[in-house]
């Protein structure tokens, strides 16, 4: 073998290496990861010297999509007025989402075996990661004899609802898995899809248990009306953004979305407060999600500019602000609460431009992932899109890293690929 061929194999052995440590460590801190994301960049940078490799895919739908939503991204930082600094934040947090398209398009063509190791080294990561957080509370209990949801939250090494969301995706790995081996390890992962589903209700993940509680009923549906399964899920977004846009409505309508008088009359907001004090008077229900919603459409549809083309990436949570003192909602204004929905959120930001490109981003793929019938990226994306409806995702570099590398490994290495059941070596 020549010098040539050697240097092509290893680089291509330590790119994939490298991406299994990526898997590994999403749980684990941002800044290992992040050492790690780098290390994988250079590392694929090699890789494409040494081999100049040849796009893996004739269909660019996808990577456009996806290019262009970062790149609204990166105009909406001219349309900042006030945190410049936040702005370059946000583009350095949502890198990956222009990046890692490219790397799983030029990427060589991962394997059955290789993708299964994928999803395994991120279960047992996860797995680790909420064994660790079970044994703290569990030592917590005996030492109190009780111990509080917020006790709870300040124990875990995520926070709630992202931990939620990394250990539902790994009981849905868990549960493709099942389907794929036989005796030993169908039984391992069967045991840990149990344990991931007692571990978020233990936690009290609420997003999380709702869409597993979906999930199982899609899953009945299957089982029992096979023939419309699919269509079902073609309507499933219809039906998301249709509940959350009544749900909204109705509680504006009947006066329930909190108002000023929910900030407690003994919270001073003069006052230094930690995230745990908070957290002990504004439990993060949907009441309160609501009256955060409110004040992001406020804001969002605050003029014909701000509809269309919103007010920048960097402006947003400057607004919000303004907006939660205008309304007395103090405890917001002290905890800088962002609106507790991805949709809303990015609306702010860039406006009716920024969310069609963000639905679109999620949504082509889903009824591709249909039509094609990948239940993995199917159900990855209800996942991401559910989630969204709830928390903002794509402000926070622990779950736009998640998204943004099964994203793209299912967009590039699973969606448009034909052949890739077939090498399994």
């Amino acid at each position: 073998m020549s010098f040539i061929s050697k240097a092509s194999l290893w680089s291509s052995q330590l790119c994939f290496i490298l991406l299994l440590l990526v898997f590994i460590s999403l749980p684990a801190s941002i800044r290992i990861n992040s050492l790690i994301v780098v290390a994988f960049s250079v590392s694929f940078l090699i890789y494409a010297i040494i081999n100049r490799p040849n796009p893996s895919v004739r269909e660019w739908d996808l990577y456009i999509i996806f290019t262009l939503f970062y790149l609204n991204q990166v105009i909406g930082y001219f349309f900042t007025d006030f945190d410049y600094q936040d702005a370059g934040h946000q583009l350095e947090v949502k890198i990956t989402l222009l990046l890692n398209p490219i790397f799983f398009i030029f990427f060589p063509t991962l394997t059955k075996r290789q993708l299964h190791t994928i999803f395994v080294v991120f279960i047992f990561s996860c797995l680790g990661f909420s064994l660790y957080a079970t044994v703290l509370i569990f030592l917590s209990l005996l030492e109190q004899g009780s111990i509080s949801i917020n006790e709870i939250k300040e124990l875990l090494p995520i926070h709630r609802p992202f931990m939620g969301l990394y250990d539902l995706f790994a009981l849905v790995l868990c549960v493709h898995l099942v389907k794929e081996y036989n005796k030993f390890k169908r039984i391992l992962f069967g045991v840990l899809a149990i344990y991931f589903v007692f571990f978020i209700i233990f936690i009290v993940a609420k997003a999380a248990i709702l869409i597993l509680v979906l999930f199982v009923i899609l899953l009945v549906f299957r089982q029992t009306f096979n023939k419309f399964y699919y269509i079902v899920l073609y309507l499933m977004p219809v039906f998301f953004f249709s509940t959350m846009i009544f749900l909204y409505s109705y509680m504006q309508s009947t006066n329930q979305i909190i108002d000023e008088n929910f900030t407690p009359a003994n919270f001073d907001p003069t006052e230094r407060h930690t995230i745990f004090e908070i957290n002990q008077v504004a439990e993060i229900g949907w009441k309160v999600r609501l009256s955060l919603w409110e004040c992001g459409i406020e804001v969002w549809t605050k003029n014909v500019t701000s509809f269309w083309l919103g007010h920048g990436t960097g402006d947003d949570m400057t607004l919000l602000k303004e907006c939660y003192k205008s309304k007395e909602q103090m405890l917001f204004y002290v905890a800088k609460f962002h609106s507790h929905n991805e949709y809303i959120q990015e609306a702010i930001k860039h406006g009716m431009v920024g969310l069609l490109l963000l639905l679109a981003a999620i949504l082509y793929p889903y009824y591709l992932s249909i039509k094609l019938k990948k239940e993995l990226y199917i159900y990855f994306l209800l996942l991401i899109m559910i989630s969204m409806g709830s928390d903002v995702l794509l402000s926070s570099q622990k779950t736009t890293v998640l998204y943004s590398f099964f994203n793209a490994l299912f967009a590039f290495q699973v969606l448009k690929k034909k052949d890739f059941l077939i090498k399994n070596s």
